[in-house]
């Protein structure tokens, strides 16, 4: 059914104003997708011509230092199948050769957009009510909340309500700054709008899911700033001018150096799927911190990582990588990780979130994000996988990182001082990082100069083992060389990725 001239004209006036996030830059190299598509429909592939060449060929001239591989096969976790990886490809190559568009081949950009407009509305609610209110409020409630939606409607925004557990921590939040009537009606107005966000994009996903998210006439395209910045440009020919994300030219050569150890070299033309695929993941993960970050750097906290050092350093004593299991493509040391949204994430060497895990052997590290909801799901997932290695006679290390809550201090600590009990019952040992005197990689290391920052409050490692695992004298030797790794202000001899 064709739309109507009132809906068409809306959807050409939302779509112009995409471009207000991030930017829009005056390029002089963009490159049509209007070739590819006149390729597909007209000509076979021994025919295609290189048209489609841009920019990218010269990022590969420049040096670049890579992130650290490893031998994955001597982990229980197990990457991506690679049939799946393999069909994947070949579903990608018929597209090009043959112009069929296989349903799911590409992520949805227009969702993502939407979602992330969306999410930036909500955390503004929050935000706006009073000057005193941070993001990772906001944070918080999105991540705990998702955890407890009885059906999920989207990836990111919950189905919530004000009666759930998160949305009744957020009220006690906003308590601290507000009234109670005025925090009532705050989360009541956040609630609200969030299911009238989730009604418009279940609308959106329904009337795009079969289609090809690269319309001819679309333009994608990509710069090297001088500013050691890359920026991915999208344009439509209805948008009055292309919307752009821009991310370091060294997270950009990493991302593709993970594309390519999933699904091998990428052709020229599978460069415009690579780089769609790169806009929507920044995207995603910039609605999970709550819709600012791309725009102003606000949010992108519970995103941090730890000190590449430490990664090093863990790898020498256990002679084997310390998988990351709360990572993603952009903050991830190694190859393989475990993800939020492996749908997505799979592309660049995600295994799967850490609550669909079996762990019953192998060194692990868990840095999660700093939400009680989620801490406590995580430490009750702990003691079932060492509860498993311990009836199976297994060697299982987890190296867990959170904020100290064994003192007074903001309110979120106090929410997480349950899950950190349990996490002390658990533990063979604490190492305690005071604030100020240990670091962290930005959150939002893609988008800024600097990658690192001290940590403002005190920090508790603790060291969760099955019993064939536990060595006391080790355990002094491992205390050692984490502290001495957290404290170190820049990762010396190490590849700065």
């Amino acid at each position: 059914m064709p739309r109507t001239k009132k809906r068409k004209t809306a959807e050409q006036n939302n779509a112009s104003s995409l471009w207000n996030i991030t930017g829009v830059a005056n390029s002089v190299t963009e490159e049509s997708i209007d070739d590819l598509l006149d390729e597909l429909e007209s000509k076979p592939a021994e025919t295609v011509d290189k048209k489609l060449k841009t920019s990218v060929d010269d990022h590969g001239a420049k040096s670049s230092k890579s992130i650290e591989p490893f031998d994955f096969s001597k982990n229980l976790i197990l990457p991506r199948n690679k049939v799946e990886a393999s069909a994947w490809n070949n579903a990608l190559s018929n597209w090009i050769k043959n112009g069929k568009y296989s349903e799911g081949l590409l992520p949805n950009f227009d969702l993502e957009i939407a979602r992330h407009f969306q999410i930036e509305k909500l955390s503004g609610v929050v935000l706006s009510s009073d000057d005193e209110i941070r993001m990772p409020s906001f944070e918080r409630w999105i991540i705990d909340s998702k955890l407890e939606e009885e059906k999920c409607k989207d990836s990111v925004i919950p189905n919530a309500s004000t009666a759930t557990e998160a949305s009744q921590r957020l009220k006690k939040e906003l308590s601290q700054r507000l009234d109670g009537s005025q925090a009532e009606a705050v989360l009541g107005d956040l609630c609200h709008q969030t299911s009238a966000a989730l009604q418009e994009l279940t609308a959106l996903q329904r009337r795009t899911r079969n289609k090809c998210p690269m319309k001819k006439g679309d333009r994608l395209y990509v710069e090297d700033r001088d500013d050691g910045m890359i920026a991915l440009l999208y344009g439509r020919k209805s948008w009055k001018k292309p919307y752009c994300i821009k991310l370091n030219l060294s997270h950009y050569k990493k991302l593709k150096k993970m594309f390519e150890n999933v699904h091998g070299i990428i052709s020229q033309k599978g460069m415009h799927a690579f780089h769609l695929i790169v806009m929507c993941l920044l995207l995603r993960y910039s609605s999970l911190s709550g819709g600012q970050l791309l725009n102003n750097l606000r949010g992108g906290g519970m995103q941090g990582a730890i000190h590449p050092l430490v990664f090093h350093n863990l790898h020498q004593h256990f002679r084997r990588p310390c998988i990351e299991l709360f990572a993603s493509p952009i903050n991830a040391y190694y190859m393989q990780f475990g993800s939020a949204f492996p749908s997505l994430d799979w592309h660049f060497g995600s295994v799967g979130d850490f609550f669909s895990q079996k762990l019953e052997e192998g060194c692990y590290e868990i840095n999660p994000p700093f939400s009680p909801g989620l801490m406590m799901k995580m430490a009750i997932g702990l003691q079932r996988n060492v509860e498993v290695a311990n009836h199976n006679h297994k060697s299982l290390t987890f190296i867990v990182i959170v904020p100290s809550a064994r003192y007074e201090g903001p309110l979120a600590h106090g929410y997480a001082a349950e899950s950190f009990k349990k996490l002390c019952k658990l533990a063979y040992r604490e190492i305690s990082l005071k604030a100020r005197k240990h670091i962290y990689v930005e959150g939002a290391q893609h988008l800024k100069p600097t990658r690192y920052k001290k940590s403002s409050y005190d920090t508790s490692v603790f060291i969760v083992q099955s019993r064939k695992a536990f060595n006391s004298a080790n355990l002094s030797k491992l205390e050692q060389i984490i502290k001495a790794a957290f404290c170190e202000c820049k990762p010396l001899g190490l590849d700065d990725e």
